[in-house]
């Protein structure tokens, strides 16, 4: 909306409306929608809500932003913009005022790709299983008649408006009313109508909320979410609407909902043969392939899908390097397949995405299925001369040996990267694995590998194992006009499309196919303005090559031939064969610091020294052929093949896991305040995050081997052996055994037999043989004899000392018993150690003892 200079033939400004178009940021304007001109409304004598409701009449729709802009004149908003800030916009309605001004300053680099996957919102079909996003910024909400409401979207006072629909508005009498349709005039009659409202509010409504009324209006809800929980729904209805309902109820409008899911899914994927169809009619050359699985029932159920567009195939062709970068992603929606990509790279180091397909599993057989036709649509052959570079699935490196022997295939480093660090943790493993990556002759490589066998021989063995020639510089094929080691590229298009994979298969695909069409377009318009030389991005790295010039002096040998001198190494430049002894130049194309500083030597160009295959020419031939459009979900032909069914899902072994599995290289999640892995600083109050242990081998400190630690440690401590119970009983027997043992302890001879310890008749005690035995409780109570006292007749009919003392023993108490055994037994030990008498009784025949010595 603008405002002009007064209107000469009349008395108010002259304003211009703009609604349905859309913005564009470099330059600002706003194109593609419809303009009107007021001059015969005074806008200047309106209120903001008086302005806001005449539009909304006017357009026959909502307003949720107004954008405005004023030459040099007061407005009736109370802003004064300057005449040279005529481009300058606002935002009303309570919004930041500096977010449209923002869009002005924004440069939009098409190496950052913008992207918003909701090209097919319009198309009905496409977008029936499409919920709203994780944000929540698709409010939409679907009744049980299929009209829409916006939930942001609420009445602040109840009056009439006819540009509302019916349901929409709300009632300006909230008391219950009863009316019935006259057909003869299009309108209600009233027959009823109590004005006096003095009951309760009932909020268990009975039979007039039903479980297909709850399942209609959470439709979107379970299509993002399945596995909602029925308590869940339970409360959320109740918030939102304000009734009880059980969970019953509940239930059954989960059940409900899902059946209206999976019904739908069938005429979703019953509508692929068709998509495939307009493909060849609309992009002649295009291959695409539908494979499904037959049943002897005579169902067909789906099973992969390719597409690769003829335009593609020859834009990789003419203008890409004979590199083919390999990956997949999981769809993230109500479609739980998985989507394989094919990516080449364009003379700017950009990705170039050739063909993509969706399959149930990834696995050996899917992977050959998909290379046998990307072999025919991009000619292959064998292999011979090309290069292949994925990640470690097994299935795919079998599939590679088979149909292209001949093709170097490369491994991603960034995967055995994350590989090791499983098994052996420690920042040395990296950093050496990364020098043998990045090594272009055998010569480094093997010095890397030595640094790596002295500091860990299974380290080494395990790098071996991987085949350096699919990982390292040092064994990859020269002319190639690629260096990388790892799948980068390929990896960074997953997150570019992940609002696409949230989608069905279809509305997915149609999403895709739109983005590509799009950006063919918008890279073909960014390389007419960069002339015949080099690309800008090949440029940049050639002067970060620049910058390590100062360290190399040049020695020329020939016209072309030059020897170029390190600090620590030099190297063979033959400028006239292009090659460098360091194997660099040859492998990427571009050059390399020995190369540039000879060429630099000679004053010559060193851009003139870059592969053809970095100059804008080979550019534009990647993206001089156009994605033909196609039509509408409506007008697909119709084909004569048995519609496939959804795919049967899978079910996996174990529990289903709620959490994704975090990588090695991943930060534990921080914002889980029960994280085992975190922990809360008491001076700061900062999450503090610990470091992990996986990978560490523990090692005692005791006896010095790998395996366990200290606590568990067998060499250095006898293994602890479960003790049975001790009961009182067996408590009685063990005392009375050790009494009697103290009693015949001192013999005739002096010697003193307790627990494998003697004493000699010289008074000596042997402490290599001294080992006081502890009293090990083994009678169980069961086995205990309870035996009556037996009277000793010379005592005069009284008890014996044993029984009395056994008697005494079977009233005390446990924890006394044992308390008085180990006291003995320590006074036991004193009496020993200082050579005094065992027991407390002279030794029969022996009225004095000799003292015991220690030696």
């Amino acid at each position: 909306m603008s405002i002009s200079t007064p209107n000469p033939d009349g008395l108010y400004p002259i304003v211009e409306l703009n609604f349905k178009g859309v913005f564009l940021r470099n330059p600002f304007s706003y194109n593609h929608g419809i303009n009107f001109t007021f001059n015969d409304h005074d806008f200047s004598g309106m209120t903001y809500g008086e302005c806001i409701t005449f539009l909304e009449q006017f357009m026959q729709e909502s307003i949720k932003k107004l954008y405005y802009c004023e030459p040099g004149i007061e407005d009736w908003f109370g802003s004064e913009i300057e005449e040279e800030d005529e481009d300058d916009s606002c935002i009303d309605g309570g919004e930041n005022e500096d977010e449209i001004d923002s869009l002005t300053d924004v440069d939009v680099d098409f190496n950052e790709d913008i992207v918003t996957m909701n090209r097919t919102k319009g198309d009905e079909f496409l977008n029936r299983l499409c919920g709203e996003d994780e944000e929540g910024n698709d409010n939409n909400i679907n009744d049980h008649d299929g009209h829409e409401e916006d939930a942001n979207v609420t009445q602040q006072h109840s009056i009439f408006n006819e540009l509302v629909p019916w349901k929409n508005q709300i009632p300006i009498l909230g008391m219950r009313l009863w009316a019935s349709w006259m057909s003869d005039e299009a309108s209600f009659q009233i027959k009823s109508l109590n004005p006096v409202h003095k009951c309760a509010r009932n909020y268990k409504l009975g039979s007039m909320v039903t479980y297909a009324w709850i399942g209609s209006h959470y439709t979107r809800e379970f299509l993002l979410r399945q596995k909602k929980s029925v308590r869940k729904l339970r409360t959320a209805v109740s918030q939102k609407f304000g009734i009880h309902v059980s969970v019953g109820q509940c239930r059954r409008a989960k059940k409900y909902a899902l059946q209206l899911i999976d019904g739908t899914l069938v005429e979703h994927y019953a509508k692929l043969w068709s998509y495939a169809e307009e493909i060849r009619r609309s992009n002649p050359g295009s291959t695409v392939k539908l494979d499904v699985n037959h049943m002897p029932d005579g169902k067909n159920y789906f099973s992969k899908f390719y597409v690769c567009f003829d335009a593609l195939k020859k834009g990789w062709k003419e203008g890409c390097r004979k590199i083919i970068g390999l990956d997949g992603c999981f769809l993230k929606g109500i479609c739980k397949e998985e989507l394989l990509c094919a990516f080449g790279r364009d003379a700017n180091n950009g990705i170039y995405p050739i063909a993509w397909a969706v399959v149930c599993v990834e696995n050996k057989g899917n992977w050959r299925w998909i290379l046998d036709l990307l072999i025919d649509d991009l000619g292959l052959n064998l292999g011979y001369g090309y290069n292949v570079i994925s990640n470690q699935h097994k299935g795919l490196i079998e599939a590679v040996k088979e149909l292209l022997p001949y093709v170097e295939h490369r491994q991603c480093a960034k995967h055995i990267s994350q590989n090791l660090r499983k098994r052996y943790s420690g920042a040395q493993y990296e950093s050496i694995l990364w020098k043998a990556c990045k090594a272009t002759t055998k010569v480094d490589f093997k010095v890397a590998m030595k640094e790596l066998e002295v500091l860990d021989l299974s380290a080494h063995q395990y790098l071996m194992d991987k085949d350096p020639k699919t990982w390292s510089r040092a064994y990859f094929q020269p002319g190639r006009c690629c260096d990388a080691v790892e799948n980068g590229m390929s990896e960074s298009f997953n997150p570019v499309i992940v609002d696409a994979r949230k989608k069905p298969i279809i509305t997915m695909l149609e999403e895709l196919r739109m983005y590509m069409m799009e950006r063919v377009l918008k890279k073909k318009c960014k390389g007419l303005g960069w002339g015949n030389q080099i690309c800008p991005t090949i440029r940049e790295i050639v002067n970060d090559i620049k910058k390590g010039l100062r360290h190399y002096q040049v020695l020329p040998s020939g016209l072309n031939q030059f020897e170029v001198r390190g600090t620590t190494d030099a190297y063979e430049v033959d400028l006239e064969e292009r090659t460098c002894s360091c194997r660099l130049w040859q492998l990427n194309g571009i050059n390399c610091v020995h190369s540039v500083a000879a060429i630099s030597f000679m004053n010559r160009d060193v851009e003139s020294y870059v592969d053809k295959m970095f100059s804008n020419l080979t550019y534009m031939k990647a993206y001089k052929f156009r994605l033909a459009p196609m039509n509408g979900s409506n007008l697909w032909p119709a084909t004569d093949y048995t519609p496939p069914l959804p795919p049967v899902r899978r079910a996996m072994p174990g529990r289903p896991t709620t959490k994704r599995k975090r990588d090695a290289t991943e930060t534990p999640n921080r914002s889980s305040k029960k994280s085992k892995t975190t922990t809360q600083t008491q001076n700061k109050g900062k999450e503090q995050v610990k470091v992990s242990k996986a990978g560490k081998k523990q090692k005692c400190s005791l006896c010095k081997i790998e395996g366990h630690n200290k606590r568990a440690c067998t060499l250095t401590r006898p293994p602890k052996t479960k003790a049975k119970r001790k009961t009182k009983q067996g408590v009685a027997e063990a005392l009375n055994e050790d009494e009697s043992n103290r009693s015949n302890a001192v013999n005739d001879g002096g010697a003193v037999n307790d627990g494998g310890e003697a004493v000699n008749d010289g008074g000596a005690v042997n402490d290599g043989a001294e080992a006081v035995n502890e009293v090990h409780v083994q009678q169980d109570y069961d086995e205990v004899e309870l035996t009556p006292l037996e009277f000793d007749a010379s005592a005069n009919g009284e008890p014996s000392q044993v029984h009395v003392q056994e008697q005494e023993a079977r009233e005390t108490p446990l924890a006394t018993l044992l308390k008085k055994i180990r006291r003995k037994k320590s006074e036991r030990i004193i009496k020993l150690k200082l050579g005094k008498k065992v027991g407390g009784n002279d030794a029969p025949g022996d009225s004095e003892a000799k003292p015991v010595t220690l030696e």
